[in-house]
């Protein structure tokens, strides 16, 4: 133990190659189906240029999560994929309260995801832009941030291609537009079966440099509600109480530490409590702590005469008529 020690102490540790800390975080938003979970698995692979990437099934994201891209100019890409919009197995107050937890925690970019074959902006790119100009206190240098990426390229007829550059780019983009500040877009698609080309996002990525992350505030609820309600035709405080629920269970909890409990029958150290598992139909046992058993099983084996150390009353009753 005492080299183990010396070593560890003498030997110097290795060079972290980069942190999560000066990652460069991407938040993939966009419809169920769109594609980002492609995107996502592509980006993860070490190499350049066309990707690889397994089968992923419709709807297969269930839960925001955060998985380890590749490096772009030397810094790591830490990639959050998100169910889609119109999930069924997450209802859209449920993802927007996920979402807005990412963008409060900070993202440089934000990839927004339509198909080129759409031909129109759906549900999920009105959120988006809803969330970034509201979140972000109208500051349209926010969406210098954001990444229009047209997917399935490969499914593209005649005429998508165009009308994709010259009207959806155009609406989505329609403020920064009016002040001339500078947007990216990307198309991807597949260039052979298995093998998806994401080229053109990583040059997105490279051409914007962001100085700080992005900036945003979680919006009034009331107002948010409002707007969710209006798109999805319900009552506004049904959709603000869900909202309300929402946020708090994005929202880490403590973790309850086990309480420390101290012996009093037991001349020993003090025991943690441990849960007891029941089958179906069985009664609950009581709780024993490992360390106890433990003990007195050492009790049990011992030859040491505990009763001699420790003698009852009626012994002790015994032992003095004996003395007499």
């Amino acid at each position: 133990l005492a080299q183990a020690v010396s070593f560890c102490s003498c030997t110097p540790r290795p060079p972290r190659r980069s942190s999560m800390a000066s990652a460069r975080r991407i938040l993939f938003l966009g419809e169920t189906g769109d594609g980002k979970s492609e995107l996502a698995v592509a980006l993860s692979h070490p190499d350049l240029g066309l990707q690889p990437f397994p089968k992923v099934r419709r709807e297969a994201t269930k839960e925001i999560d955060t998985i380890r891209g590749k490096e772009i100019d030397g810094r790591p890409l830490e990639l959050i994929d998100s169910p889609g919009f119109g999930s069924q197995r997450l209802s859209l107050v449920q993802l927007i309260a996920g979402v807005e937890k990412e963008l409060v925690e900070g993202v440089d970019d934000v990839s927004v995801t339509i198909p080129i074959t759409n031909g129109r902006l759906k549900l999920g790119c009105q959120v988006v832009a809803f969330l970034l100009h509201t979140g972000c206190g109208g500051d349209l240098r926010a969406w210098e941030h954001v990444i229009l990426c047209g997917t399935k390229s490969d499914r593209a007829e005649d005429g998508d291609h165009s009308f994709f550059y010259d009207s959806v780019v155009p609406e989505f983009f329609r403020a920064p537009l009016e002040v001339g500040l500078h947007i990216r877009t990307a198309v991807t698609g597949k260039a052979a079966p298995q093998c998806l080309d994401v080229q053109s996002l990583e040059s997105a990525f490279a051409s914007f440099q962001p100085a700080h992350r992005l900036v945003y505030h979680p919006i009034d609820i009331h107002v948010l509600s409002s707007f969710l309600a209006e798109q999805l035709g319900v009552d506004p405080a049904i959709v603000a109480k869900e909202l309300q629920h929402a946020r708090c269970q994005s929202q880490p909890q403590p973790v309850p530490l086990p309480l420390l409990r101290a012996s009093t029958r037991m001349h020993g150290p003090p025991f943690l409590d441990q849960p007891t598992m029941t089958m179906p139909g069985q009664e609950a046992a009581p709780a024993v702590s490992h360390l106890v058993g433990m003990q007195l099983q050492h009790q049990q084996d011992s030859q040491y005469d505990f009763n001699h150390q420790h003698p009852q009353p009626q012994q002790q009753q015994q032992q003095q008529q004996q003395q007499r």
